[in-house]
């Protein structure tokens, strides 16, 4: 897939971006979108449910692209500390945001979704394949 590297570039650039946090919030108040958890346990930032999604289409773009269900689990590593360093960058690169801990949590479960779907429509692929044979 050619759109898995552009997937990655824009991930990164969304996530480094100083602007992001403003314009997610005017988003989620012009749709009327609470992107809150109200129990507490998840979701204080209106930037988790967003993390959880980004990582998530990131890891299933980047993973279905290799083509290869062998590859799956060490791609899924690479890319959840990726998501890792993409977090603790933000410290560094940018004036207004910071490492949070909800959002490395949610980062890591958008990254096991990802590949959970990646490996699901992976395998799908191949027996489709095996079926044409």
């Amino acid at each position: 897939m050619v759109l898995a590297p552009f997937a990655l570039l824009a991930t990164l650039a969304l996530l480094l971006s100083d602007r992001v946090p403003g314009m997610m919030e005017t988003l989620a108040e012009s749709l009327r979108v609470d992107p809150y958890v109200r129990d507490g346990a998840f979701g204080q930032s209106p930037f988790t449910i967003g993390h959880l999604v980004l990582w998530a289409v990131l890891t299933w773009l980047l993973l279905v692209s290799l083509g290869r269900r062998q590859w799956l689990l060490p791609a899924t590593i690479v890319i959840a500390i990726g998501s890792f360093v993409s977090e603790g960058l933000q410290l560094v690169v940018t004036s207004n945001r910071g490492f949070e801990a909800q959002d490395v949590i949610a980062n890591f479960l958008g990254v096991g979704l990802g590949g959970a779907l990646a490996a699901l429509t992976l395998a799908m692929v191949e027996e489709r394949a095996e079926r044409a044979a």
